[in-house]
């Protein structure tokens, strides 16, 4: 978890250093997106489904990274609907504003920001959430305190594409392999270079799927479907209790 997580003014600037040359055109950032991301198509289909079925049309992404995926679900959504995509990154939120003006857009800060704030900035609230693999930035205590602001707004219903999911077995294994590879030791043995003291930002928690459900159930959520491999480890559609 090496050196803290980005501020918004390191992840900006970040951001638009690696990714200025994909914002050049809408084409551009669209094909260098599926190129990369390919797998995470089936999660929007997931999510156009979720939301067919439930007849939700006003929906709000958090964590929309460049939103590329919340362009296409705004085009499966019927007017007078609309996709409200939020990020932290105020960079790819003053991109995506440009590139794909049919969405809403605003910055939101899980850490610091207040989903009540959000949502009164749309005429008539979001009926549904989505997370495309960004909830698993929040530690426990944040993670339920945006999950339960979202029941307390009225959202009748989540999905979660959770990134950060695993199985207590499979932590076990990493931690131990991460113990073992970082000791000099067994570094030197095995002819491999020391490891630098700073080993880059922190990116996201990893969690096993019991606990992303005590989680869930401590923001007041119950879990309505649970589905593995859609682009992302786990994902879990959640109803407000």
């Amino acid at each position: 978890m090496g050196g803290g997580q980005f501020t918004a003014e390191e992840h900006a600037y970040a951001v638009e250093q690696e990714f200025a040359a994909q914002f050049a055109s809408q084409q551009v950032l669209v094909q260098h997106y599926l190129n990369d991301n390919n797998k995470k198509l089936g999660s929007l289909g997931f999510a156009i489904k979720v939301a067919y079925d439930h007849q939700a049309t006003r929906i709000l992404s958090l964590g929309a990274g460049q939103c590329v995926l919340e362009w296409f679900l705004q085009m499966a959504i019927a007017e007078p609907g609309f996709v409200f995509a939020t990020d932290f990154d105020a960079y790819f939120v003053r991109k995506a504003s440009e590139l794909f003006p049919e969405l809403k857009t605003s910055t939101f800060d899980f850490a610091r920001d207040n989903v009540e704030e959000l949502v009164a900035q749309c005429e008539v609230p979001p009926d549904l959430a989505v997370f495309f693999g960004s909830a698993y930035v929040m530690d426990d205590a944040t993670f339920v305190k945006i999950f339960a602001q979202l029941r307390e707004v009225g959202i009748p219903r989540i999905i979660d594409f959770h990134a950060g999911a695993t199985t207590l077995r499979r932590m076990c294994i990493n931690a131990t392999l991460v113990y073992f590879a970082s000791k000099p030791t067994i570094r030197r043995l095995a002819h491999k270079p020391m490891l630098p003291a700073y080993r880059g930002k922190f990116h996201g928690y990893e969690r096993d799927i019991r606990a992303i459900r005590k989680l869930y159930a401590a923001a007041g959520w119950q879990i309505s479907e649970e589905i593995r491999n859609l682009g992302y480890p786990y994902t879990a559609v959640l109803q407000a209790k």
